[in-house]
C-alpha cells in the first residue's frame, strides 16, 4: 500500500475522531448550569481531561517508538467509544455530586484516548514526508479543523432534536463504524511499512559493521533547558489559549443575544471551518514562500489577540455589541491558528536537531510534545476562561487576556533567536571546480590551434 493512501487514512481518522475534541462544549456546560454548577467548576471539568492527556502524551513521547502505532490508535478509539456511551448515561443520574465526579473521571479517560490517537497519527508524518513537513502538517490540520468544525455543529443539532443522552450514543456508534472500516487498512499498511523499514535497517547495520554507538532519545530534562524550546513552547501555549479560554462561557454569551443552541453550534464550528480553509492557503501558497516560522507565529498570535477583542466585545474597545463582531471574531480566531499549530512540530524537530543531532525517536518525541502542549493550553485556558468570566464578565475577561498575549509577543519577537548555519565548502569540491576550469582552458586552446 502506498504511503499516500496510508497518509489519507490517517487524515480521515483524525477528521472523524477530532469531532470529539470539542463535541461536548455546546452540550455539557448548559446541562451542568441547569444543575446549579458554577462556571469555574465547569471550566475545571472541561479542562480536567488535559491532565491525563499531558501524562499520556509525555509517556508516548519517550516510548511510542517501542509500540505498534496502529494498535495504539485502536486502543485510543476503543476508549473514545466507551467514554461517549458512559457520558450519555449522566442524564439518568439524580445526584449532582455523582454527575460531576463521573464527568471528571470520563474526561480523564477521554484525555488518554485522544492522546493515543492524536500523538500516534502525528508521529507518522515526519517518517512519511521528512522533506515536506510544513505542507503535510497543514494537510493534517485541515482534517483536524474540519473535525473540530463538525463537532459542535453536530452536537448543537443533536442536542436540540434527540436530547443529551442520544447526542453521545449516536457519536459512539459513528466512532465504532469509523474504526471498523479504517483499521484493517491501517494494519495492512503498517505491516508493509515495517517490512520495508526492517530491510533498510538491516542494510544500514551491514554498512556500519564495527560501530558500537547506539543512538538514544533526548531526555525531557535536556529539552526544557533549551531557551529556544521554551520560547517556542510558550508562544504556542499563549496563542492557542485564545481558543480554549472562550469555551466555559461562550455558549451563554451567544445565548444572551437571544440565539438558539443550533446557532451556538454553528458559531463554534465557524472558527474551525475557517481554520480548515486556511489550511489550503498554507499548503498551496504560504508554505512555499519559505517565510521564517517566527514571523508566522507572531502573525497568527496577533490575529488571535484581535479575535478576542471582537468576541466580547469590551465596551472600552468601542466595538459595537452584537453577533456580527462575534462572528467576525470567531472567524479570525480560526484563521489565526493555522499560522502556528501545523508549524509547531516542524519547529520542534529543528530545535531537537540543534540540541543533539545524534538521537533517535525525534518524530515520536515532537508529536508527544505537541499533544502535551495542546493539553497544557486547554487545561490552562478553560480554567482561566471560567475564572475571568466569573470575576470580570466574558467581554472584559477576553480583553484582559488579549493584553497579556500582546506582552508576550514582544518578548518572543526579541527573544527567539535562530542559529546561523555556516556553509562549509569542501576542498575536494574546490579542487574539482579548479580542474574543470583548467580542462576548459586546455580545450579552448586546442580548438584555437585547430582553427589556425
Amino acid at each position: 500500500m502506498q504511503k499516500d493512501i496510508f497518509f489519507w487514512l490517517l487524515g480521515l481518522i483524525g477528521l472523524i475522531d477530532f469531532t470529539n475534541y470539542v463535541y461536548l462544549v455546546p452540550i455539557l456546560p448548559p446541562f451542568l448550569l441547569d444543575l446549579g454548577v458554577s462556571l469555574t467548576l465547569i471550566g475545571f471539568i472541561l479542562s480536567f481531561y488535559q491532565v491525563s492527556n499531558i501524562i499520556t502524551s509525555l509517556y508516548l513521547a519517550k516510548n511510542l517508538i517501542n509500540f505498534s502505532k496502529t494498535k495504539v490508535i485502536i486502543i485510543g478509539q476503543t476508549l473514545l467509544i466507551v467514554t461517549n456511551v458512559a457520558m450519555g448515561f449522566l442524564n439518568y443520574l439524580s445526584s449532582v455530586g455523582v454527575i460531576v465526579a463521573l464527568a471528571i473521571i470520563l474526561r480523564l479517560i477521554q484525555g488518554v484516548s485522544l492522546a493515543l490517537v492524536a500523538s500516534t497519527t502525528y508521529s507518522y508524518v515526519p517518517v512519511l514526508y521528512p522533506k515536506d513537513l510544513d505542507r503535510k502538517y497543514a494537510f493534517m490540520e485541515i482534517g483536524t479543523g474540519i473535525g473540530l468544525a463538525l463537532g459542535p455543529v453536530i452536537a448543537g443539532f443533536l442536542y436540540e432534536y434527540v436530547g443529551f443522552s442520544w447526542s453521545f450514543f449516536i457519536m459512539a456508534i459513528v466512532y465504532f463504524c469509523n474504526g471498523l472500516c479504517i483499521f484493517p487498512f491501517l494494519l495492512k499498511a503498517e505491516r508493509e511499512m515495517n517490512e520495508k523499514s526492517l530491510e533498510e535497517e538491516e542494510g544500514a547495520q551491514q554498512d556500519e559493521e564495527g560501530s558500537k554507538a547506539v543512538k538514544k532519545p533526548l531526555s525531557i530534562r535536556k529539552i526544557i533547558k533549551d531557551k529556544n524550546f521554551i520560547m517556542t513552547f510558550l508562544m504556542f501555549v499563549v496563542s492557542l489559549i485564545s481558543y480554549s479560554i472562550i469555551q466555559p462561557d461562550f455558549s451563554d454569551h451567544i445565548l444572551s443575544y437571544g440565539e438558539t443552541n443550533e446557532v451556538v453550534g454553528l458559531v463554534f464550528g465557524l472558527g474551525d471551518l475557517t481554520y480548515a480553509l486556511t489550511g489550503f492557503l498554507m499548503m498551496h501558497f504560504i508554505a512555499k514562500l519559505n517565510i521564517k516560522r517566527k514571523y508566522l507565529f507572531l502573525f497568527g498570535g496577533f490575529m488571535s489577540m484581535i479575535s478576542l477583542l471582537l468576541l466580547g466585545p469590551e465596551e472600552y474597545t468601542f466595538i459595537p455589541q452584537g453577533m456580527i463582531p462575534v462572528i467576525i471574531g470567531i472567524g479570525i480566531l480560526g484563521f489565526s491558528q493555522m499560522f502556528y499549530v501545523p508549524l509547531f512540530i516542524p519547529e520542534i524537530l529543528d530545535i531537537l536537531k540543534e540540541i543533539d543531532p545524534e538521537t533517535k525517536g525525534n518524530e515520536e518525541l515532537a508529536s508527544g510534545l505537541f499533544m502535551a502542549s495542546i493539553s497544557v493550553t486547554t487545561f490552562i485556558g478553560s480554567i482561566l476562561g471560567g475564572y475571568l468570566s466569573d470575576d470580570f464578565g466574558f467581554d472584559r475577561g477576553m480583553a484582559i487576556y488579549a493584553m497579556i498575549m500582546l506582552a508576550y509577543f514582544v518578548v518572543f519577537a526579541f527573544g527567539r533567536k535562530y542559529k546561523v548555519k555556516k556553509v562549509e565548502v569542501s576542498m575536494d569540491l574546490i579542487m574539482s571546480e579548479d580542474q574543470v576550469s583548467f580542462d576548459q582552458v586546455l580545450l579552448e586552446n586546442e580548438q584555437n590551434n585547430s582553427r589556425v
